[in-house]
């Protein structure tokens, strides 16, 4: 599935809710580790830390219980790994291929009501 156009499905976050996402922020230098994180995720088998991502498809691999995978259809970070996950784990593939429409990257804050449905579905499925 191709992202959809965001449009008007982006979060409205009122000043209280921003003001609470920027306070352990409070300063340029405060947010210089939260800006670096996401170069050190591994995406280079040569990287410090990919032998522990090999390590855990691996284990997902060999996963049996029930698993479902639930990504958003506009993620612009994680979207495209979805259907690998999906492969990965032999039993995410008994389950239902859902998207959750129109969200972004932190389904909780924006689709929470639509996630906490997909897993109640999931649980009676299993």
């Amino acid at each position: 599935m191709v992202p959809v156009e965001r449009g008007e499905a982006g979060l409205d976050l009122s000043p209280e809710v921003m003001a609470a996402y920027d306070a352990p922020f409070h300063t340029p230098e405060a947010k210089a580790g939260a800006r670096q994180w996401p170069s050190l995720v591994p995406t280079d088998p040569e990287m410090e830390g990919a032998d522990i991502g090999m390590q855990t498809v691996e284990a997902l691999g060999n996963w049996e219980k029930p698993a479902f995978v639930l990504y958003s259809d506009w993620d612009p970070i994680t979207h495209g790994a979805r259907d690998g996950l999906r492969e990965i784990i032999p039993s995410a593939g008994h389950q239902p291929d859902v998207w959750i429409e129109g969200s972004g990257h932190f389904l909780q804050e924006e689709a929470g009501e639509k996630i906490a449905g997909e897993i109640v579905a999931f649980v009676d499925r299993t």
